[in-house]
C-alpha cells in the first residue's frame, strides 16, 4: 500500500548477530563473540518475518535492515538480505559491546532520521522483542520514545490497513489486537511457526551486496556499563523434601532456607 504521495511503504526492521549457544557451549558473551558461531538474534528474525509477510500482502512495501556495529561488521545486514530486506544500512561505532539498550536505541534513532532524508518517512520500524544475549527487552519501547512515536510489544503477526497498524499480540491467558497509527515501533516474539529462510540466490546476491556505513564517531554514553555478558545458567533439578507428614517437611524446608541464608 503506498502512501497518498505516491511513495513505497518504508519499514525499518533492526536486526543484530547474536552468539549461537547451541555450538558454543555456552560461552561467554561480548568482544570475545568474533571466534563463536553466531547467528541472526531469533526474535529480529520473527521482525523480519513479520515486515516480509506485509510486503507479501502489498508490493508497495520496502524493507530496510537496519544495524549497529563496528565499521565493516555488516554480516547481521547480508543475512537480512538474503533472507527478506530490500536496503540495508549499518551504523558504525567504535565499540558496540560497550553501550547499553539506550545507547543503542539512540544511535537507531539518529540513523533512522539519516535514512529518511534518503527514502522518505520511516513508516513502521519493527524490532525482536529482545536479543537472545542481553535480553533487556528495552531497545523497543525506548527507541519508540527517541523518535516520539507510539510503540506495541510481544508481536506475533501483523497488519496494515492505510495508516494504521493492527498486531496480533500474546496476552495472558491467549491473544489480543493492539492498533497504532503511523509511524509506530513494534516489537515481535515467537509466533509459533518458523520464518522463511534464504535461498542459495539471495545468499548469493547478499553476499556481493554494497551496504553504506553511517559513522558515529561518538556516540551516546551509556547509563549502564556492561563489563561481561554470560547466558542464564541452567537450572539444576533442585531437592524434594518428603517427610512424614506436612508439619515435618515445613521445618525442613525452614532449617534449609536458614542454612542458605534465605531466611
Amino acid at each position: 500500500m503506498r502512501t497518498e504521495d505516491g511513495r513505497n511503504r518504508n519499514i525499518i526492521v533492526c536486526v543484530k548477530l547474536v552468539p549461537d549457544f547451541g555450538k558454543n557451549d555456552r560461552e561467554p558473551c561480548g568482544p570475545a563473540m568474533k571466534s563463536q558461531a553466531v547467528q541472526l538474534n531469533p526474535f529480529d528474525g520473527y521482525a523480519l518475518e513479520a515486515a516480509a509477510r506485509l510486503r507479501d500482502a502489498d508490493e508497495g512495501v520496502r524493507i530496510i535492515a537496519l544495524s549497529v556495529g563496528r565499521s565493516g561488521e555488516d554480516e547481521a545486514l547480508r543475512r537480512a538480505l538474503s533472507i527478506a530486506a530490500d536496503h540495508a544500512l549499518l551504523a558504525a561505532v567504535p565499540n558496540p559491546d560497550a553501550l547499553d539498550a539506550l545507547s543503542v536505541s539512540r544511535v537507531l534513532a539518529a540513523a533512522i532520521r539519516r535514512l529518511e532524508e534518503t527514502f522518505g518517512t520511516a513508516d513502521l520500524i519493527f524490532c525482536g522483542r529482545q536479543s537472545t544475549d542481553g535480553q533487556s527487552a528495552q531497545v523497543g519501547p525506548q527507541l519508540a520514545q527517541c523518535l516520539h512515536c507510539a510503540f506495541i510489544g510481544r508481536g506475533l503477526e501483523a497488519a496494515l490497513n492505510k495508516n494504521t497498524l493492527r498486531v496480533k499480540q500474546e496476552a495472558r491467558g491467549g491473544t489480543q489486537i493492539a492498533a497504532a497509527e503511523l509511524p509506530c515501533v513494534a516489537a515481535f516474539t515467537s509466533p509459533g511457526w518458523s520464518p522463511r529462510l534464504p535461498t542459495i540466490k539471495s545468499s548469493v546476491l547478499a553476499s556481493a551486496a554494497v551496504i553504506p556505513t553511517l559513522e558515529f564517531p561518538q556516540p551516546p554514553p551509556p547509563a549502564l556499563m556492561v563489563r561481561a555478558m554470560r547466558p542464564v545458567p541452567k537450572r539444576s533439578g533442585g531437592i524434594t523434601i518428603r517427610e512424614r507428614d506436612a508439619e515435618n517437611s515445613a521445618r525442613r524446608l525452614f532449617r534449609l532456607l536458614s542454612s542458605s541464608g534465605v531466611l
